[in-house]
């Protein structure tokens, strides 16, 4: 509670001693203080509420607000509300992944990949625009469960993006697809690249998703030389591919339409083989200052 005290208060008038000449708050700090003790109950208020509820015109209520220091702020959207166990374990396995990321650069990134999954849509429209006094703003055709789409999984490292998949149209992500199409051609990159006698087991960074984690997926990995490393569940924060990779690409995407399949997936192509390795080596860095951030915050989300 805002407690208003009158700068041009007087202890004794000219009337004599035992005449009080007192001044309560100025009719703005009352205005501020009605402003305060109402967002100080609901601090979810628009202007238009806030000036319902005080009778006060909106006008007003703006320029104390601004006066008064208040700022509006966007909520931030979580994937979960982590209790205490969870966070626990976000700091665990992020100290765990310090450590992977330690030994793949080490290994110059050979025997490292993160990756994941994201629905593209046929139609990326533009989320603003600044239009000039009589213009009229462009029109956004609002997305539905229907809309054309399809997903796209990414496989890469700093040394560039190895695999680059769309699941067909029709078809489900289920463990048998993430087998067959993903890790298979990982392993093989493995083979190709690290030499099909080399027993160094390439580490695959990816995220809870059952597909990932099914007891076939695992078996697969184990012999044909892959090993998974852990990542912390509710995690996209701490995820590369989500905290960076696919909003760049859908941001390279704004205001693109496609008619077809084939032409989404080639400009997603073009733009990924146009990102330098040393903004893919960068982004590591990235991950692993979110990842000390999220340990001395004691796991909480990472903006």
């Amino acid at each position: 509670m805002i407690l208003f005290i009158s700068s041009t208060s007087e202890g004794w008038g000219r009337k004599g001693r035992n005449h009080i000449v007192s001044s309560g708050p100025s009719s703005d700090e009352i205005i501020d203080q009605k402003i305060y003790l109402e967002l100080n109950d609901y601090p979810f208020h628009s202007l238009r509420t806030l000036s319902t509820c005080l009778k006060i015109p909106k006008s007003t209520i703006y320029d104390h607000l601004k006066k008064m220091g208040f700022i509006v702020k966007h909520l931030k959207f979580v994937p979960h509300t982590l209790n205490s166990e969870q966070k626990l374990n976000r700091v665990r396995l992020a100290k765990q992944l310090l450590e992977v990321i330690a030994q793949a650069r080490h290994q110059s990134w050979r025997y490292f990949l993160t990756g994941d999954e994201s629905w593209f849509f046929f139609i990326e429209d533009f989320a603003i625009q600044w239009v000039a006094p009589n213009q009229k703003p462009f029109q956004r055709v609002k997305r539905t469960i229907s809309s054309p789409k399809r997903m796209i999984t990414v496989f890469w490292s700093p040394l560039g993006f190895q695999i680059i998949e769309m699941l067909p149209k029709g078809s489900k992500f289920n463990s048998r697809y993430f087998i067959d199409e993903i890790l298979v051609k990982i392993a093989h990159y493995h083979q190709e690249f690290n030499g099909q006698f080399n027993k160094r087991k390439l580490v695959v960074h990816m995220d809870n998703a059952r597909p990932h984690r099914s007891n076939d997926s695992v078996t697969f990995a184990a012999k044909n030389n892959l090993r998974f490393c852990d990542h912390p569940a509710f995690s996209p924060d701490l995820a590369p591919s989500d905290f960076y990779l696919f909003g760049k690409v859908k941001d390279e995407l704004k205001g693109s339409e496609f008619e077809c399949e084939e032409e989404l997936f080639e400009s997603i192509e073009n733009i990924l083989k146009k990102i330098p390795k040393e903004e893919l080596e960068s982004v590591m860095k990235e991950w692993e200052n979110r990842l000390k951030a999220c340990i001395s915050c004691g796991g909480d989300y990472i903006e």
